[in-house]
């Protein structure tokens, strides 16, 4: 009888034992997966924000080339300097593209923040977002704005009457050395990257993709 008892106790014990460990197992477990989901948001955030800030500025400099707007459809008779003024128009699009994919991709990206990250990385990504997002507005708004009226005027010959206006849309489109536009975009980053540290920390996220984006830059 005794050692019946004891053989229940020990059997009692050893299910105790291991439903114990079964459930740190799964709570480690679920942890580990919660935090490299986590990690996975954070590091696709930063990625696709150096990205977007690369690409923008890109689409912002001041010089073109011919190979840009080699795939436009010319007309049969197109004035040569409506084809000028088409010609650039087409090129600057063309360099929104990429912008574009960025801001969708970023945009996933911050609807699954919502969801994993604590409130402050979620609100500061979504702060971002919106950056972003008014910047390439006010950029694609001008190129278009700025390029039909200059097609008008390439048309009609006449000079467009408020060169204030025009001027304001070319500061718009072409990027000058620290203009507003890009402060705004830029000051962006180190926001994130403070909101974001402790989700990257462990392999310094942040700052490797800052190093790979500066070296793309300088080549």
């Amino acid at each position: 009888m005794t050692i019946s008892i004891s053989s229940d106790i020990a059997v009692f014990v050893s299910a105790i034992i291991v439903a114990t460990a079964a459930l740190i197992g799964v709570k480690t477990w679920r942890r580990e997966l919660t935090g490299k989901a986590r990690f996975e948001v954070a590091r696709r955030v930063m990625f696709l924000s150096y990205k977007f800030c690369e690409d923008f500025k890109s689409a912002r400099s001041p010089f073109t080339f011919s190979y840009e707007h080699i795939e436009r459809k010319v007309e049969e008779i197109e004035q040569p300097a409506i084809t000028e003024v088409r010609n650039q128009w087409f090129a600057r699009s063309q360099r929104l593209r990429p912008v574009v994919e960025d801001l969708s991709r970023l945009q996933e990206a911050q609807w699954e923040a919502r969801i994993i990250l604590g409130a402050n990385a979620a609100s500061c990504i979504t702060e971002a977002f919106e950056t972003f997002r008014q910047a390439y507005a006010e950029v694609s708004s001008a190129i278009s704005t700025y390029f039909d009226i200059e097609e008008d005027a390439a048309r009609s010959g006449a000079q467009y009457h408020d060169e204030k206006f025009l001027r304001e849309l070319r500061f718009t489109i072409y990027e000058r050395s620290e203009d507003k536009l890009s402060k705004q975009v830029s000051a962006v980053i180190p926001n994130l990257e403070k909101a974001l540290e402790s989700y990257v920390k462990s392999l310094n996220l942040g700052q490797s993709l800052s190093r790979v984006f500066r070296r793309r830059k300088q080549l």
